[in-house]
This record gives structure tokens, C-alpha cells and sequence, in this order.
């Protein structure tokens, strides 16, 4: 007999209708009449109900129907993977939520700290969201470029989302040290020779060029007009570079 059967059997004994026995357990009568039928099965905080109320066991009120076992373990196996799949999915959608959080967080920080330095901000890339800032403080002309923090990049490595220019515009107009914060082995001098030709050259924070970089980018008839500028003017290097860092820091310590 199945537990369809043995409801309807208890149901009878017990001189009750379909409708009575629904309103006991506080399910439709439509519901009582698909579990007589077989064509559905009580859950199992139900099934305690009615062994409760009809004073059967449980063992003896689901034994013999194989396929109400077989339904009740789908249940719990199926019930264990949506709970496990909805824990998840919540912990994920809570760590994305809090990295939308910080990086709006870090990015809003990142401007007020620009604007509260002096700096101005100029067009928005519609692209990647970077823009560019300036600043304007006696000879030198400061460029940063920020592009702003997403949810997947790393807060600690911020030095990578800016990158920045220096100008110096003491006269002679050929000194302008670039600061990449990716870049890791140096700084960018971009110069210009007597016919306008540029060269981008690699040097230390001391202004010093690497000879073999120089081998490597210049021609042999440009080269000891370039080593001659980078002598002539390694002090004046020196400080731009050193502008550069401090901007730079200036920005990046405040974050």
C-alpha cells in the first residue's frame, strides 16, 4: 500500500472528508486529493503532521512506497544544492557590491585629493573613463593621466593608473621628463636635437642615460649631441625628475 493509500485509508477511519482532513493539516482539499491519487507526495514537515495526527510512525507511514523515498531524497539532494548554489551566489553578489563600494570610493578620493592640490581636470576618455589633469606651479607644467580604478584592479598596485608628465618651461624648451607608474626601470626624457628630431631616452633619478639604451635608439650622428644635452643639463633633469616624484606622491599618499 502506498502512503496515498494509507491516508485515504486513516482519512476514512477517521470519518473525515477530503476538505476536513485539509483544513487539519492547513493544505487545499485539491492537495489531500493528489496525494490519495498518488499523483503528488506530502512534503515532509506535512508527513510528521499526519503521523502526528493519525498516531502512525513515520516508518510505517512511508514503508513499502519506493517512490515516495525515491521523491523525498530528489527533494533534500536538489534542496542542499540550492541552498549551497544560493549561499554562494550571495557571497558573490555581497564581494561584488563591495568592490563597486571601493572603487567608487577610491576613485571619488582620487579626484577630491586633485582638486584639493590645485590640479584641473580635462576631457573624460568615454573609453576606459581615464582623464586628463593639470597643473601649473611657476616654470613647470604637471600632466597626470588617471584612468579610474575598476572592480577587478588591485588598490594596492595604484601607482599603475597614472601616468605623468612634466614640462619644464625655463626657456631653452627641450627638457620634458615623462613619469610612467608602470614603469619601473626609469624615466622618459623626450628631446629634441637642433633639427627638431625626438628621442626618447631612459634615465635613473640621478639624470643619468644607460649608454647602451642610447646605442640602442639613436643614430651614430645624433648621439653626442644627445649625451652633450643630457651633461649640459643633468641638474636641471634631476630636479624635474624630482618634481615629478613629489606630484606624484603628493596624489598617491592621500589615497
Amino acid at each position: 500500500m502506498d502512503i496515498g493509500d494509507k491516508i485515504k485509508q486513516n482519512r476514512l477511519q477517521k470519518d473525515l472528508t477530503q476538505d476536513e482532513l485539509a483544513k487539519v493539516l492547513n493544505v487545499s482539499r485539491s492537495t489531500v486529493s493528489s496525494w490519495e491519487v498518488g499523483r503528488n507526495y506530502p512534503d515532509l514537515e506535512t508527513l510528521v503532521a499526519i503521523s502526528d495526527y493519525f498516531s502512525l510512525s513515520l516508518d510505517k507511514l512511508i514503508r513499502e512506497d519506493a517512490e515516495m523515498v525515491k521523491s523525498e531524497r530528489k527533494k533534500l539532494k536538489y534542496g542542499k544544492f540550492f541552498k549551497w548554489a544560493t549561499l554562494i551566489l550571495s557571497i558573490l553578489l555581497i564581494a561584488y557590491i563591495g568592490m563597486n563600494f571601493r572603487a567608487k570610493y577610491t576613485n571619488d578620493k582620487m579626484k577630491n585629493t586633485l582638486i584639493k592640490n590645485g590640479w584641473s581636470q580635462g576631457a573624460v576618455d568615454p573609453i576606459n573613463g581615464g582623464s586628463n589633469w593639470s597643473l601649473y606651479e611657476g616654470e613647470y607644467n604637471y600632466q597626470i593621466y588617471f584612468i579610474p580604478e575598476t572592480t577587478h584592479q588591485n588598490i594596492v598596485e595604484k601607482k599603475n593608473k597614472l601616468t605623468s608628465v612634466t614640462s619644464s618651461g625655463s626657456g631653452d624648451g627641450l627638457v620634458i621628463i615623462m613619469s610612467d607608474g608602470i614603469r619601473t626601470n626609469g624615466y622618459s626624457l623626450i628631446i629634441h636635437t637642433k633639427d627638431d628630431t625626438e628621442f626618447i631616452i631612459i634615465v635613473d633619478e640621478n639624470g643619468n642615460a644607460i649608454p647602451e639604451q642610447i646605442m640602442d635608439v639613436v643614430p651614430l650622428h645624433y648621439r653626442s649631441e644627445i649625451e652633450e644635452f643630457i651633461k649640459q643639463n643633468k641638474e636641471k633633469i634631476q630636479k624635474v625628475i624630482s618634481k615629478t616624484i613629489e606630484k606624484q606622491n603628493q596624489v598617491l599618499d592621500n589615497l
